[in-house]
């Protein structure tokens, strides 16, 4: 058993829409209450339109400030529009995956710089419970970062089946993570 790190969080909600307040930003109360969990710090939120240089300077502020984890939500589809990968790539020294076998949030990214980590999550993490996105941070916050490798793994079980009693992470979704 691995205790929790006590990391520095910040956020980056990108989408045009959401910029411009034709729609409420969803992401940050339900990543703030998630990362809460962890007893992370919530260093900042940034809400940027969809363009690569918007998601790279909002991106680059975070890391300025040394913040442990940066979570960038939005954009992160197949859709040609969709510019966020684009940004992560752009900054980080280390793509260690983008996309995982896992069911909800397949579209999910995970990347490194320096001694950061800049996580691309899929807009389900809004509407799912859990997702590829907890899988994720269970590790990071403990200090452990998955290969690419453990994350092929995954593909086993990893289905979250969306229980009437969840006993997340005690279940076929989450342990195939030991």
């Amino acid at each position: 058993m691995l205790p929790f790190r006590p990391y520095s969080v910040a956020l980056v909600t990108t989408g045009r829409e959401i910029a411009e307040g034709l729609v409420q930003d969803a992401f940050e109360p339900q990543l703030r209450k998630k990362i809460q969990f962890y007893g992370a710090s919530f260093t900042g939120h940034s809400v940027v339109g969809d363009s690569k240089d918007e998601i790279t300077k909002a991106v680059r502020s975070f890391l300025a400030e040394e913040t442990s984890i940066i979570i960038c939500t939005g954009g992160m589809s197949i859709d040609v529009e969709d510019r966020t990968p684009e940004a992560i790539v752009n900054i980080a020294d280390d793509v260690i995956f983008r996309g995982i076998p896992v069911l909800p949030g397949s579209n999910l990214m995970l990347a490194r710089t320096n001694e950061s980590y800049i996580i691309g999550a899929p807009a389900c993490v809004v509407a799912c419970h859990h997702t590829s996105l907890d899988l994720i941070l269970d590790r990071l916050f403990a200090g452990v970062v998955p290969t690419q490798k453990e994350i092929r793994r995954w593909g086993v079980g990893g289905l979250c089946r969306s229980c009437t009693t969840c006993f997340y992470p005690v279940c076929s979704f989450a342990s195939r993570m030991h």
